[in-house]
């Protein structure tokens, strides 16, 4: 088996001063960081690859001693990693209200092992020859404690394109009303990710109160590219303080298909979940707890 020698070292200033906007006082911070990681190459073209992939790239990543998932593959790492984050801090409630991020990594040397296909002598046939990655942006914003907003983009320098890009706002209102929508975008790019088309979508959900004891649930996920829906789901919910009803209708893209023209054709999977519950002694029915929680980001 493989086995891993990693050296790090991780070095960083923090500076701050108050600020004033308005009637609000600030905290503002600057935090640069220089995170080196150096990791030698050990062939591994006799060892299986079951689930190592590529994690995801953004700001987060530039610190982090992996580029896999899973432990099939060892990564070989001779790279600075250079990046610098600004927060607002608000005096009166510690919210952090503003946080923006930039960073990028600088590579000496190629990466030989990659999670593609290896050669019977453990050279990897696709080795990454860039000399630096793709510009990781990170903005989060909170106003107040029920809006939350963020958004991360990777800037290809290279060909001056977005490589990804997502931003997402959160509102918890104060009534039990909650709302979710998203826009991601994503270049097909086999060394940052494993999918093999590109990513254009919106994505919406909504908790919704009718009355003191009923709530409606919706989410909708659709492509831009293809004009499908990757997932629908509405539902309806009744609670008391002894027991529960709720019925949940979800289709989702499962797959693809051929059709009767021999036609490659997304696959659409749909589930009607009915659950009653008797508050402290279970429930009957399909679970649609853990279904709504994975659907619609703060349902609770």
């Amino acid at each position: 088996a493989a086995t891993q020698f990693q050296s790090i070292v991780d070095s960083g200033l923090y500076f701050e001063r108050d600020r004033r906007f308005g009637d609000t006082d600030y905290h503002q911070t600057l935090e640069p960081r220089l995170y080196y990681l150096y990791s030698p190459y050990t062939g591994q073209g006799d060892q299986p690859n079951f689930d190592s992939s590529p994690l995801t790239f953004n700001y987060q990543q530039l610190f982090q001693p992996r580029r896999f998932t899973g432990h099939d593959r060892l990564e070989d790492f001779d790279q600075l990693s250079v990046g610098v984050t600004s927060r607002f801090i608000e005096n009166a409630s510690g919210r952090e209200s503003f946080s923006a991020s930039l960073g990028q990594i600088f590579y000496f040397s190629d990466r030989k092992i990659t999670t593609l296909t290896t050669t019977a002598t453990g050279g990897s046939q696709t080795v990454e020859t860039q000399p630096n990655s793709a510009i990781a942006g990170q903005l989060t914003w909170e106003p107040t404690d029920p809006i939350w907003a963020s958004a991360n983009i990777l800037w290809d320098s290279d060909q001056s394109k977005i490589e990804q890009g997502n931003t997402y706002i959160h509102y918890d209102a104060a009534n039990g009303a909650l709302y979710n929508f998203g826009y991601r975008h994503s270049r097909t790019n086999p060394l940052l990710t494993t999918l093999n088309q590109s990513i254009d979508q919106i994505d919406a959900a909504a908790i919704l109160p009718l009355s003191e004891r009923w709530r409606a649930f919706t989410r909708f996920n659709y492509e831009l590219d293809d004009h499908s829906a990757l997932e629908s789901l509405l539902g309806i919910e009744y609670e008391d303080c002894c027991w529960a009803i709720r019925l949940v209708y979800q289709q989702a893209l499962n797959g693809e298909r051929l059709n009767s023209m021999g036609n490659v054709e997304a696959r659409s999977d749909e589930v009607v979940m009915l659950e009653f519950q008797l508050k402290g002694l279970g429930s009957m029915g399909q679970k649609t707890e853990q279904q709504l929680k994975e659907s619609i980001w703060g349902f609770r």
